[in-house]
């Protein structure tokens, strides 16, 4: 009795300090023996690991495969620990009519995602759990998902984007299980908005963002990012750069309350840091691709000058945004195939997005 209980004081201990090792540092010690190896790689452990890393996690989808999936950021962590399959199928998701058209966005922990039936379904890549999102048949211009304050209490909200120049939209709170009517108001009176249809949608601190474009009085119309200021449902617009005009972009979170803009075709290696409370754009250069490689941001990677990269909708990456370097495929040191593959075939094309695997929002969709 005794021996057992110092083993599992002296496993503990272990843990303890390893767990505060870096990442390349374990993968290292993993080699030293095949206990090493299964202690490292053990549920206890990897819950160590996760508590102190993974606040982000890719959610994929595959259309060809019709199945969805999750992966850490950390491939290190090949114990899950909250029992999530790494791959689902599509009878995990019956409601869902696949090919999936869109994932919108994420909001504390959850996914919003647009089916091939235009139908709206909030995922909780955690529990597994989904609900669709009904009671409001209008079609839509396109949409957003965020949160709002109502009162004390923040909810996740699902905008709904009625009419191209933004003149009404809805949106729905998932707390209350209720959509809602809501009239613009408009920061300037000498200037009207314009949303490109079907744009992806970013949130940053309570705004919602869109890619379109701003007329002033007679002048032409310029590219710029709208804005939705969900605290008072007040609509403002920021003018692109003139070096990112006439580029065709999309706009997405590369962090909980981080957009960004980035091509869409791959003529063009650079993605560009919106600072919304600044209002002004970052540009950063991708220099480790070779020209015609697409690439898609998905997430910084416990840095800035590191991001998560999705390469030509089949691979994911870890690039080092200060120089020319990327670590393709992420994957354990002496694992034979990248994580990305030990659970979905090569070649397969992804949509992806990242999300906080770390924070679940009280009373929805939960465990």
């Amino acid at each position: 009795m005794s021996d057992s209980l110092n083993t599992v004081f002296i496993d503990d201990i272990l843990r303890i300090i390893l767990s505060k090792l870096p990442i390349s540092r374990l993968a290292q010690l993993q080699q030293v023996s095949r206990d090493w190896r299964r202690f490292i790689h053990s549920q206890e452990m990897a819950w160590s690991i996760y508590d102190r890393e993974l606040s982000q996690a890719l959610f994929l989808v595959s259309n060809r495969e019709r199945f969805i999936g999750v992966i850490y950021t950390n491939h290190l962590v090949n114990q899950n620990r909250l029992n999530i399959m790494p791959r689902l199928s599509a009878m995990h998701f019956p409601l869902i009519d696949f090919p999936v058209e869109a994932i919108v966005g994420s909001s504390n922990g959850l996914i919003l995602l647009v089916d091939n039936l235009r139908q709206l379904f909030v995922v909780n890549p955690r529990t597994l759990q989904i609900r669709d999102i009904i009671g409001d048949t209008r079609p839509a211009w396109t949409y957003g998902f965020g949160w709002k304050n109502y009162g004390n209490l923040r909810c996740n909200v699902v905008v709904k984007v009625l009419d191209r120049g933004m003149e009404t939209f809805a949106i729905f709170n998932l707390n209350s299980n209720q959509w809602r009517g809501c009239v613009v108001t408009w920061k300037g009176a000498d200037w009207n908005v314009q949303i490109d249809e079907g744009s992806s949608s970013a949130f940053v601190g309570g705004s919602f963002l869109w890619l379109g474009s701003a007329t002033l009085g007679h002048s032409s119309p310029e590219q710029c990012v709208v804005i939705l200021d969900c605290t008072n449902n007040s609509v403002d617009y920021i003018s692109l750069l003139p070096s990112m005009r006439g580029i065709a972009l999309r706009i997405g979170n590369v962090g909980d309350n981080i957009a960004a803009l980035w091509p869409i075709n791959a003529d063009y290696s650079c993605i560009w840091i919106l600072y919304l409370s600044t209002r002004m754009f970052r540009a950063v250069d991708i220099l480790a691709y070779p020209s015609g490689v697409l690439f898609y941001p998905l997430c910084f990677y416990n840095d800035w000058a590191r991001m998560v990269m999705l390469r030509q909708n089949q691979n994911i990456d870890l690039y080092f945004l200060s120089g020319r370097q990327r670590i393709t495929e992420l994957h354990f040191q002496d694992d034979p195939e990248p994580a990305l593959y030990n659970y979905f075939p090569r070649g397969d094309r992804f949509q992806a997005i990242a999300f906080d695997a770390s924070f679940i929002s009280p009373g929805e969709l939960q465990d």
